[in-house]
């Protein structure tokens, strides 16, 4: 499928119930869904959209366009491409999450509900993290480093051709799209925040927390950022039920 002149590698597990789309993280790809939530998913009802981001998997890799908005617009894309007319349920890992967050402000109505991982709205503070985190990956890093070290060699090695081929260490800060707390407060869809009992992002629960009007959350104990490729199982406990709710709901 191609979105905005750039080619975007999308797969669907066509369902009968209503339709959810991944969104994976940073120097990640669509596998990191297909290992371990997708097929799940599948399992539940949803028909199920899975795509690798703009410079990702089997993506186009443009020198340039990294920015938040243009990855909120290859999600539109591909949701409208795929012809997906009622509300979706978004699941983001990461990045993907954010992304997901931003959807949902742009596009108010359009979003069943969120499930992100490891994910937080787009705010001046996240762009200091997802800064530190793009130093951290590229030099090896991360607060998984030690107890992952094969994972973290390859998130690295992938970091480092991202962010050495394209403009995305500058975009992806770049302060469009940042979402002020009564922006945050107005997503109504309901949110299921998935964190690692390990992740900074569980430092910021307290403040985190009630900016979301309808958030349910589970911390994976002793994980950290990297909690859906490194504890899949636990991820699932925490989702699959929340999910299955959500499809429920969408029965007539």
């Amino acid at each position: 499928m191609t979105v905005d002149g750039v080619r975007l590698h999308v797969q669907r597990l066509a369902g009968d119930g209503p339709p959810l789309v991944f969104v994976h993280g940073m120097t990640g790809s669509m596998a990191d869904f297909h290992f371990t939530l997708a097929g799940p998913v599948h399992g539940l009802g949803f028909d199920v959209v899975t795509y690798d981001l703009r410079g990702h998997g089997r993506s186009d890799r443009p020198a340039s366009g990294y920015t938040l908005d243009a990855a909120v617009d290859d999600l539109h894309g591909v949701v409208t491409g795929l012809g997906i007319a009622g509300p979706v349920h978004l699941v983001g890992n990461s990045f993907g999450g954010t992304v997901a967050f931003r959807y949902a402000h742009r596009h108010p109505g359009s979003v069943a509900s969120l499930v992100v991982i490891e994910s937080e709205p787009p705010t001046a503070a996240w762009c200091t993290r997802i800064a530190r985190v793009l130093h951290d990956v590229t030099r090896d890093d991360g607060d998984d480093t030690d107890r992952h070290p094969e994972l973290t060699r390859k998130l690295v090695a992938s970091g480092r051709i991202l962010t050495g081929t394209t403009t995305i260490g500058a975009d992806v800060v770049r302060p469009e799209g940042l979402m002020t707390a009564d922006e945050i407060r107005a997503v109504d869809a309901p949110v299921l925040l998935v964190v690692g009992g390990r992740s900074d992002l569980h430092g910021e629960l307290a403040h985190l927390v009630p900016l979301l009007r309808r958030c349910t959350v589970e911390v994976v104990a002793d994980q950290g950022h990297l909690v859906l490729v490194t504890a899949p199982d636990r991820v699932r406990a925490a989702v699959l039920p929340w999910l299955a709710d959500r499809a429920a709901v969408a029965v007539p």
